[in-house]
């Protein structure tokens, strides 16, 4: 199965459930970059309404992948602190496929929740932005929602890949530098000093205000 087939599969999944959904992650990103980039997984944004990954979870399953709930404490402590702390409400569901299936479709699908901060409003405006993947139009992340989970991402040094989305996007793109600062100030965002060499000055400086404000708190 290739990853385009795969991707009508799971929209086709959501349409069907009438879930409200957007695309997010790698596929996004070669939207925006200088140059396209492969990428090894699917991600959506999906509302759940209940505010737990139960939807997320019967989608993975429905998709024949294994799924994997990832809360928010961990998402935030990182790999270490996960495997202590199972807190903090449902943040995503990963589906991965099953080891030992024939005819795995070798690709992961995952889910970033609704109970994430950043996602409901970037959710929201994804209705309204929409790309033709080949097999009608799907509500995808806005340019700027897209940088703003990469630098929320970014947090972690770790995650090299939107180091590199952020440093394309920006050689490319302009982007409404006031709707980002907005966001940034609504969720604390705090870039790490390894992403000064490829973020605009005007958001370094917004974050360092941000970091001094927290520590005055």
């Amino acid at each position: 199965m290739s990853l385009e087939t795969l991707l009508g599969n799971v929209v086709a999944l959501l349409e069907a459930r009438k879930c409200t959904y957007a695309l997010a992650g790698g596929l996004v990103s070669s939207l925006y970059r200088t140059q396209p980039r492969t990428t090894d997984d699917i991600d959506f944004l999906l509302d759940a309404p209940d505010g737990t990954a139960e939807l997320g979870v019967a989608l993975v399953r429905e998709l024949g992948l294994e799924a994997h709930v990832i809360s928010r404490a961990q998402l935030d402590g990182g790999p270490k602190f996960a495997m202590k702390r199972r807190s903090g409400g449902d943040a995503m569901v990963l589906g991965r496929p099953l080891e030992k299936k024939t005819g795995s479709v070798g690709w992961g699908v995952d889910f970033l929740l609704s109970t994430l901060p950043w996602v409901p409003r970037a959710l929201e405006r994804a209705q309204h932005h929409r790309v033709d993947f080949g097999f009608g139009a799907i509500p995808c992340l806005t340019l700027e929602d897209l940088i703003t989970s990469k630098l929320i991402s970014c947090r972690d040094e770790r995650r090299f890949k939107d180091l590199d989305d952020l440093a394309s996007i920006f050689d490319r793109q302009d982007f409404d530098v006031s709707y980002v600062l907005g966001r940034m100030d609504e969720l604390g965002i705090i870039i790490p000093v390894s992403a000064k060499r490829v973020v605009p000055p005007e958001l370094m400086k917004r974050s360092n205000a941000i970091a001094r404000r927290l520590r005055a708190q």
